[in-house]
């Protein structure tokens, strides 16, 4: 079976297998990227990610690979999972279904609405789990990164000798 990877990701991919980066540096990275994907703030993930690591001397992309956990199709149910870790912490409670129906009419006037009431839950369960993320993928990454990133580079390998047969 034929195996493919986007042009894009594989870009991406080499630029990893190529960069200096220690093990601990990207799997610091990682955990960065991680942490980041789950605080409330889409479209500005990115450039939070490539300031932190770079302000840490960490894999900055990495961290930009990881920040698309969140995306266009995962947001919703993320932060909902969110607000819900954060509404078992935070003192008062949180209506979900108002949430519920403010988000099937998409009225932005009532989303602004709903305020501090889930500002602070989805902030504070954004943390937590964006903590247990970082903690968990960083210490998977140390223990596997050497496995996969040799793996990767066989299969990348592969890929552009397959390329080279097929264009010759």
């Amino acid at each position: 079976m034929k195996r493919f990877i986007p042009a894009e990701l594989k870009q991406l991919l080499l630029k990893l297998l190529k960069s200096n980066s220690s093990t601990q540096e990207i799997a610091d990275g990682l955990a960065i990227g991680m942490f980041v994907a789950f605080l409330p703030i889409m479209g500005i993930q990115m450039y939070v990610s490539l300031v932190l690591t770079r302000l840490f001397r960490k894999n900055s992309i990495v961290a930009m690979i990881a920040v698309w956990i969140t995306n266009p199709i995962t947001a919703i149910p993320i932060y909902l999972f969110n607000l819900w870790v954060g509404s078992l912490i935070y003192a008062k409670s949180v209506d979900f279904e108002a949430i519920r129906l403010t988000l099937s009419h998409m009225d932005w006037q009532n989303i602004l609405g709903l305020g501090v009431g889930i500002l602070v839950p989805l902030c504070l369960g954004s943390m937590i789990t964006g903590l247990v993320a970082a903690v968990v993928s960083q210490r998977l990454c140390l223990r596997y990164y050497d496995r996969v990133h040799e793996s990767l580079h066989n299969a990348l390998h592969r890929s552009d000798t397959h390329a080279n047969e097929t264009h010759s």
